[in-house]
């Protein structure tokens, strides 16, 4: 292929690349506007709620959190917990987070009524201060199937014995009671906020969150292995919203949706496998099936989103090079931005955060318009470009609308009659929504050869006249004057389609049918016929005979305007007849 028919033009170049660094630097001016603010006298303490259930997407949550306080130098960060647990492998993600923070990490359960159960004790227990509302409980925190069962057996014994010795690692490391936290797994037991508070298992409980900063300045506590002061007066309280990628990775994380999106995934691309060329199952498969086995905690949440990315950016290259709705162009830009929405996830200072995200946004921008542009301008229409008379073959089996290929690449096609997959057919004309009008064609591909040589093409002609000569000696033995003239009319039909075949004998695959199965069906049943009547006297035998060398000679006239079309079941099933009915006669 040549690929600078497909690329634009140097001033068209020149152009899209002017018009993209135009739009990133009018975005990235309003971010740099935007993007800066004003520092107070005293650190800031930042805030973010943990208010659903425990799974990727929340460990994504506080990590982005944690890195954020980190690259603003924060004085400290509130969780405010209310969960009702989740999974037990994003639970240790998010201990793991905080005992590796660089900032201090206060757990407040919070407002009044909410709780910190099974994964959320586990939470609390592992911050730096860990603080609860009056009418809040924790604990619960045995551990249970995915849809809330009981777990049994062995694996039973294993998985307990393992939590409980996670949950009593994290209390002695911050000093709690050990027991009682152990015996939020062991024994499924919660407690209320006082309760809580008396066994040692938090470190104060206020009335309200406006309590809280009042309540924890100037409290010690252990961080990185030494006693510090909490000092908390006049700090700003900056709210940390979840991110796109969160909402995504919490939508994908519920276990309904990321089985529905493996099974529907997978069952896309079996479609695609069944039908290649449609495309869009298989783009839209692969895409849901990774996001549910990011769901599924079976493919890391990186490993994921760089997997989607580097899948979008294959299925835009390959765009520019198949021609099509531009099915590839969208799916695969899809692709890039949800593997994009994790590219960037390092801890960002507050002043750089809107100005980065705002150069992210248009350079996102610019591949897209420059996708659309290329897509829209070279493929549809330098490709699609004399393309009439040109031939190629159906990727599909399809009746009305479907892909074909043509000089390697794809384009979607409409057809005057029944297409199956590998049939050759003609460009008749292009339409004005950029979408081809093919038919059924005998011509090769170009530059292609049958697969038959010439000397077995001969050979096969050769054959098939020596078949016609026995069918016409047999008829010369008949009596009966009606068969005779019945099949001197066939045979003549049948050398004609022979020389008809001999002429263009492009596509002597599709032949065979007739030349192997029906010419030498008509052979048997006629010597067999000529061999029987003269010491056998049978009506039915005889009806039959008639019945067959009408069925013969019709078909072959069908045959010989239809050469290739497989439409002779019933010459089939009449001849399979007459064959058994000579057998049981002991002829043949």
């Amino acid at each position: 292929m040549n690929l600078f028919r497909v690329l634009p033009s140097i001033k068209s170049l020149r152009m899209l690349v002017g018009a993209c660094l135009l739009l990133s630097l009018l975005v990235g001016i309003g971010g740099l506007a935007h993007g800066k603010k004003p520092n107070g006298s005293a650190a800031p303490a930042y805030l973010v709620n943990i208010d659903a259930v425990i799974n990727p997407g929340t460990s994504a949550l506080l990590e982005h959190a944690i890195e954020t306080a980190e690259a603003n130098s924060a004085a400290a960060l509130i969780l405010r917990i209310n969960t009702p647990g989740g999974l037990l492998s994003s639970t240790r993600d998010m201990v793991r987070a905080i005992s590796e923070s660089k900032v201090p990490v206060i757990g407040y359960v919070g407002p009044a009524g909410a709780s910190a159960t099974s994964a959320g004790a586990f939470i609390l227990l592992s911050t730096h201060l860990a603080v609860m509302n009056s009418g809040t409980n924790v604990g619960a925190a045995s551990p249970v199937t995915g849809d809330g069962g009981e777990i049994q057996g062995t694996m039973a014994k294993k998985i307990m014995s393992d939590t409980r010795a996670f949950m009593r690692g994290i209390a002695k490391h911050r000093n709690r009671n050990a027991d009682v936290a152990e015996s939020f797994v062991s024994e499924a037991e919660s407690l209320s906020a006082d309760e809580a508070l008396e066994a040692n298992v938090v470190d104060l409980v206020v009335p309200g969150f406006s309590d809280l900063m009042m309540a924890a300045d100037g409290r010690e506590i252990q961080f990185q292995g030494q006693l510090l002061t909490l000092a908390f007066s006049d700090n700003e309280i900056r709210q940390i919203t979840p991110r796109f990628i969160d909402h995504i990775l919490n939508l994908v994380a519920h276990p309904q949706i990321a089985h529905m999106l493996i099974s529907v995934g997978l069952l896309a691309i079996f479609i695609e496998m069944l039908a290649p060329g449609l495309t869009l199952p298989g783009i839209l498969g692969t895409i849901g099936l990774v996001l549910g086995l990011v769901g599924m905690q079976t493919l890391p949440v990186n490993l994921g989103f760089l997997l989607l990315l580097v899948f979008g950016i294959a299925l835009m290259i390959a765009e520019y090079f198949v021609a099509g709705f531009g099915v590839l162009g969208i799916g695969g830009a899809i692709a890039f931005v949800l593997g994009s929405l994790n590219l960037f996830d390092g801890p960002i200072p507050a002043d750089q955060s809107n100005t980065i995200l705002s150069v992210s946004i248009a350079v996102s921008a610019a591949m897209l318009l420059a996708t659309l542009l290329i897509t829209g301008s070279f493929i549809f229409g330098s490709r699609n470009k004399n393309l009439k008379g040109k031939i190629g073959e159906a990727m599909v089996d399809f009746d009305s609308s479907g892909y074909v290929l043509i000089d390697h690449q794809r384009f979607p096609a409409d057809t005057l009659e029944p297409l199956r997959h590998g049939d050759r057919i003609e460009v008749v004309k292009i339409d004005r929504n950029e979408r081809l009008l093919v038919k059924k064609t005998r011509q090769n591909l170009p530059g292609t050869t049958t697969d038959d040589s010439v000397d077995e093409v001969k050979q096969t002609i050769a054959e098939s006249r020596i078949m016609i000569r026995r069918i016409e000696q047999a008829g010369s033995r008949i009596q009966n004057h009606e068969f005779k003239s019945r099949i001197e009319r066939i045979c003549r039909v049948a050398g004609n389609i022979l020389s008809e075949i001999e002429a263009n004998p492009g596509d002597i695959r599709k032949a065979r049918k007739f030349l192997n199965v029906y010419l030498d069906g008509a052979m048997q049943v006629t010597e067999g016929y000529a061999k029987t009547h003269s010491h056998i006297q049978s009506g039915q035998l005889t009806q039959n005979f008639r019945n067959v060398l009408e069925t013969i000679e019709a078909t072959f006239l069908e045959q010989q305007q239809k050469l290739f079309e497989d439409d002779l079941f019933d010459l089939d099933v009449k001849i399979e007849v007459l064959t058994a009915q000579l057998k049981r006669e002991g002829i043949r």
